[in-house]
């Protein structure tokens, strides 16, 4: 991540560690999609997100290797690996780890936005800064993966306690500004974002349950930008502006959305070829290609149920 984390329209792609998991494991073990689990193994732990995949061989894991310090606490892959290496190459033996499959305990769950600080320099520019120092990195929470943003930086934060309560929380809520606020106790959310005139500087958001959370990418997008009125009340009610609606970035090339393939797989496109003529996305680097594959054949899987359903 030396290079690629530089570039937060990359980073959008890809915004937290994972593990794929195979589909008859998953159903085995109980795991779900999106579910935080964690990898046990004789040198480590790993804490990352579930990808069920039909890729992979019964019995085997996989995860990406290059989240670091600076953008996850235990999304560390190579905390698993054995510290041998190869007495010529110095290659550590990485392609081979026997892991324990646990289930995490977290009470809430959330994201932190942050603007990037700016300061003027002596040429009468001003410069921007991270919102937070590598030290200064939510290292009390249980669980977190930074990603870069043009104007900042989003925190996915996962705890075992309630987040509103911890010193982090209440740090950053003592920050200078106009700060709105929305709390609902019974299905435990809580959302607050901060303004400086109409730009918005922060936004903390949590919930008890993950899918209570807003979408992320929206947000990120108004961070460090002028917010209207009706954009402050979608931030509370947690239910993004019309005209917001691109969801999750599958391809980082073109910045072309989830919900904009969806559309197109229902309107027609019956393959990754197709989608790349319509939409661009798959056409440079090829790396979204297999999720747009997934995307498809989850499509058909569901266009088959309903006909079944009908019959």
């Amino acid at each position: 991540m030396t290079r690629t984390a530089r570039s937060p329209r990359l980073m959008a792609h890809i915004s937290e560690p994972f593990v794929e998991v195979e589909t008859g494991d998953a159903h085995r073990l109980g795991l779900e999609q999106n579910q935080l689990i964690r990898l046990q193994g004789r040198q480590g732990e790993f804490l990352g997100r579930v990808k069920i995949s039909h890729q992979l061989k019964q019995g085997s894991l996989f995860a990406p290797i290059h989240w670091n310090n600076r953008y996850t606490k235990a999304g560390k892959i190579d905390s698993l690996v054995n510290a041998l290496t190869d007495p010529v190459s110095g290659q550590p033996e990485s392609k081979h780890a026997p892991v324990q499959v646990e289930t995490t305990r977290m009470r809430s769950f959330g994201f932190m936005v942050l603007q990037h600080q700016t300061a003027a320099t002596g040429t009468g520019m001003s410069t921007a800064t991270p919102s937070l120092k590598t030290g200064e990195f939510p290292h009390e929470l249980d669980y977190w993966s930074r990603i870069p943003l043009n104007q900042g930086d989003c925190f996915e934060v996962a705890h075992s306690s309630e987040l509103q309560n911890t010193p982090l929380w209440q740090q950053h809520l003592q920050t200078e500004g106009d700060w709105l606020h929305y709390e609902d106790p019974a299905q435990d959310i809580y959302r607050a974002a901060c303004f400086k005139g109409d730009i918005l500087q922060q936004v903390l958001i949590c919930a008890g349950e993950m899918n209570h959370l807003p979408d992320r990418e929206w947000i990120n997008s108004l961070i460090g930008q002028p917010v209207n009125p009706e954009e402050r009340l979608a931030l509370l009610s947690g239910r993004q502006s019309e005209g917001n609606a691109q969801g999750k970035t599958v391809c980082a090339c073109f910045q072309v959305g989830e919900n904009a393939i969806r559309q197109a797989i229902t309107e027609g496109c019956d393959s990754a070829e197709s989608l790349g003529k319509q939409l661009k996305c798959g056409t440079n680097c090829g790396s979204c290609i297999p999720e747009l594959k997934a995307l498809v054949n989850e499509q058909k899987a569901t266009s088959t149920e309903q006909t079944t359903d009908a019959a």
